[in-house]
């Protein structure tokens, strides 16, 4: 096999805040060390220059500068530390030193005897330490768990934030080092200052402290305890103290009887369907504790808009959905369109009225082959069996229940096919990966899990500044190059060289590597270091293993020190080895599991564990990984399809979409200054709609603390929202009617930093709904597709000599509202933090 390459959709989004988790604590970087040592010694210079000049100086003068010029040797010593822990070979020190003693020999000797004596006594004096010292305290860790905050900051405080001989900027720094996961990422973006120290404590107490957050995973956490499978008293001894520690925990965040609401409200939810429990987080308010009474208040209005929904859907509809054992969701389309009545439907099979093809009793008593041939001299779409489309642009987010690949259930082969797929329409995805399904019966006739894991390592990789950050590598013995993602190239700051390559692997498939770098791996258990060039490219692979598996069944030695201790969870590949490293990191040590087990090797970097693990613990298809991306000829045999596959738009609208287009016709019309203005196509009640401020002002708030921690997209969203007033398409409201109907927009961010010309744009989402479970948009019509297929247009470019195109500029910004319709468009701004929130 030539070069191989593992290749996988994996977001930069993804890679960032898994770079971040998985780096070390920031320090500053030897540039910036040498500069603040440059500026300190500075200081101390400025002190003797000073002293020198000036022989008038008082004593009390003279102590004070004496007391600076100790202040700023401490400074500069703690910088030399630092920056010889990057260059041992650095001979800075006895420079400092000697500038120290001259400077402070000089200042000691202008002052007279008996304060050169009273100070010299008070400034080194050490105090009398007692013989039986404690051992010192280890700091605390936190990772962001609310439970644990308390304790945390209680200990944090009396270590490090009480301590007076410690600076704000060693506070700062101690603060980081016992900071993981999200909690790290609170404060992160502070810069490592004086000032930004109390900024920064005070930013995480805000986040975690009195949250109602902690209280509700303090009740989560009660059920999360292991069962006691076996009387045993440990395990039982365990359990009650675990319950009792977590039970006067609640009892400090919160009364008796919100603990009882809260496990009421917690055993109701896991009982609720997904949807009811989705609404309940909608409604909650998450600055104070929810109450029993306000959970059964849902839910009685949940029941009675279910209730209502159930009266209105047809009988045909509901004795459809009883025949099968999983609900198909409706197009989109078909959700905003009233109900049609019996006598309306009709089978396109049968051609008899009151029924679907998919109730079609002789439509049902054909075979599987025989079905998909009506169904393709019908000209029906095999996802959904209906007209007027094809499946790879059929709208419809359901596939077959067996298989899960885009045909309908109907047309499923249950025999011994290979693929499981109709006979009639095969339907290619664009895959990320070459995947293999399997399922494996058993002597039981369970289905059987196999996956292939492949050898993984977590490794230390040294970056431009010459610090070791922990990265996930996959070794393949079976690569003739190393590589690297250029995600990970750039969190590392490696430099980048040209380099003109081509990976070929299975199937002749190629890939491009324009860039290479060098770095230094190096072991996390032992010595061994190694300098390796790398290719960069954008993907490596995809996340690895396709999900979490179980450690169950494998039963590892607890003695032993593993490559990569999380190898079971699904995670992202950074860095690929090859068979350049890959047999000088073998070492002797062999352990095998067990059959259709995986193996154990042990290796400089630690026991790696690799091969076959079959599992009856799910029943799921699984995916194996190829070393081969076939995302380019995927896509283009698809678009292939695409534009070769006649497309046949209805040539009927629907009666959704004739009320819509109605609707706009006669109350289109042109304002006083040329602008068209129209009026919302509602085809409900406005009045349905509930409150809407307070879950408006709840999501503006909550990305208000976000933009706080990132000002450059604060200045962005700020601009954004100015150029929207500055061009006249938002005004302030300044007598605003509640009493009537309404509507409060949340909006928020969307990052697209490929973007020529705008990389941050605001998302206005009326898709939330209000206190009433209803949503803005879904008491508005959708119209029809009136524009031309883009292969028309292409086809018409080609037709003559000449063509034009044009650009409106924030083209459907150009249509007006009609004013009586503004009010349900109203959205909560404010540009500064000393001003009060406006409507807009």
């Amino acid at each position: 096999m030539q070069n191989s390459n593992n290749a996988a959709a994996s977001s930069a989004a993804e890679n960032n805040s898994t770079t971040s988790s998985n780096s070390l604590p920031p320090l500053p970087s030897l540039v910036e060390l040498k500069q603040q040592r440059a500026s300190t010694k500075g200081s101390i210079t400025q002190i003797k220059n000073i002293v020198e000049n000036n022989k008038t100086l008082s004593s009390t003068e003279l102590e004070c500068r004496l007391g600076m010029l100790d202040a700023y040797y401490k400074q500069v010593s703690y910088y030399q530390n630092q920056i010889e822990r990057y260059c041992a070979t650095d001979s800075a020190r006895s420079d400092i030193d000697e500038l120290y003693v001259s400077t402070k020999c000089l200042i000691l000797s202008l002052v007279d005897g008996r304060r050169r004596q009273s100070y010299h006594e008070q400034t080194f004096s050490l105090p009398h330490l007692p013989s039986n010292r404690f051992p010192h305290l280890k700091l605390p860790k936190f990772d962001g768990k609310y439970l644990e905050f308390k304790n945390f900051i209680h200990i944090f405080q009396i270590l490090v934030d009480s301590d007076s001989l410690l600076t704000s900027t060693e506070k700062f720094n101690h603060l980081l080092s016992c900071l993981q996961g999200e909690a790290l990422a609170t404060v992160k973006a502070f810069q490592i200052t004086e000032d930004n120290y109390p900024k920064a404590l005070q930013r995480l107490k805000e986040r975690y402290d009195n949250d109602p957050l902690i209280f509700l995973e303090g009740i989560a956490t009660l059920f999360d305890e292991p069962q006691c499978i076996k009387p045993d008293s440990t395990q039982l001894r365990q359990l009650v103290d675990n319950i009792s520690a977590l039970y006067s925990s609640l009892k400090s965040l919160g009364s008796h009887e919100q603990i009882c609401d809260a496990i009421m409200i917690h055993l109701v939810m896991t009982k609720v369907d997904s949807e009811t429990k989705r609404k309940w987080n909608e409604c909650h308010d998450y600055t104070k504790l929810p109450t029993w009474l306000e959970c059964c208040k849902m839910l009685d209005r949940r029941c009675q808009q279910l209730m209502v929904l159930a009266k209105a859907k047809p009988k045909a509809t509901i004795n459809q959905e009883l025949q099968h054992t999983s609900v198909r969701k409706p197009f989109k389309h078909i959700l905003m369109t009233k109900q049609k009545s019996t006598s309306q439907i009709h089978c396109v099979y049968c051609l008899k009225p009151g029924h679907y093809i998919t109730n079609c009793p002789n439509f049902l008593a054909l075979s599987i082959e025989n079905r998909c041939q009506q169904a393709k001299q019908i000209q029906l779409c095999f996802n959904c069996l209906r007209k007027d489309h094809i499946s790879t642009h059929c709208p419809s987010t359901y596939s077959c229940r067996m298989c899960k690949k885009r045909h309908h259930s109907l047309l499923h082969n249950t025999g011994a096919s290979s693929n499981m797929e109709p006979l009639c329409e095969q339907t290619i995805s664009p895959l990320s990966h070459v995947h293999t399904n399997a399922l494996v019966p058993d002597e039981t006739s369970a289905r059987v899990k196999s996956v292939v894991l492949l050898a993984t390592a977590m490794v230390l990789v040294k970056d431009a500044s010459g610090t070791f950050q922990l990265c996930r590598v996959l070794l393949d013995s079976c690569s003739q190059v190393n590589l690297i993602s250029e995600s990970m190239c750039n969190a590392l700051h490696l430099k980048k060289s040209r380099s003109e390559n081509s990976l070929v692997g299975v199937g002749a498939a190629s890939i491009n590597i324009k860039h290479k770098t060098i770095s230094t791996i190096r072991s996390r258990s032992n010595s061994f270091e190694a300098v390796l060039e790398f290719l960069v490219t954008k993907r490596i692979s995809g996340y690895h293993p396709n999900e979490t598996l179980s450690l169950e069944e494998l039963q590892i030695p607890e003695n032993l020190q593993l490559a990569d201790p999380t190898f079971y969870k699904r995670q992202k590949i950074d860095m690929l080895l090859g068979a350049e490293a890959f047999f000088s990191l073998l070492a002797v040590g062999q352990i095998k599991l067990g059959e259709n087990l995986p193996t154990l090797q042990k290796t400089l970097f630690g026991w790696i564990i690799s091969g076959k693990h079959c599992s009856t613990k799910d029943s799921k298809i699984v995916s194996s990984h190829c070393v081969v991306s076939l995302d380019t000829i995927n896509a283009n045999l698809e678009r292939l399809w695409q534009i070769e596959e006649p497309v046949h738009p209805p040539s009927v609208w629907s009666v959704e979409e004739q009320q819509c287009e109605t609707n706009f016709q006669k109350t289109v019309a042109l304002s006083n200054d040329g602008r068209i203005m129209t009026r919302l196509p509602f085809k409900g009640d406005t009045s349905t709609l509930g409150n809407s401020q307070k879950i408006a002002l709840r999501r503006f708030l909550s990305m208000e603390r976000r933009l706080d921690s990132n000002i450059e997209l604060k200045l962005e969203y700020v601009k954004f929202m100015q150029d929207y007033e500055n061009l006249g398409h938002m005004s302030m409201v300044k007598d605003l009617d509640l009493n009537s109907p309404h509507y409060f927009i949340p909006h928020h961010y969307v990052i697209k930093p490929d973007s020529t010309t705008t990389k941050l744009r605001v998302v206005f989402d009326a898709s939330v709904r209000t206190s009433s479970q209803v949503s803005l948009n879904e008491l508005l019509m959708v119209g029809p597709t009136i524009q031309n297929e883009l292969v028309i247009t292409l086809l018409r470019f080609r037709l003559y000599q000449y063509g034009i195109t044009a650009d409106i500029t924030i083209m459907y910004r150009q249509f007006w509202l009609h004013p009586s319709d503004r009010n349900f468009q109203l959205i909560l701004w404010l540009e500064h933090k000393s001003q009060n929130i406006s409507v807009y």
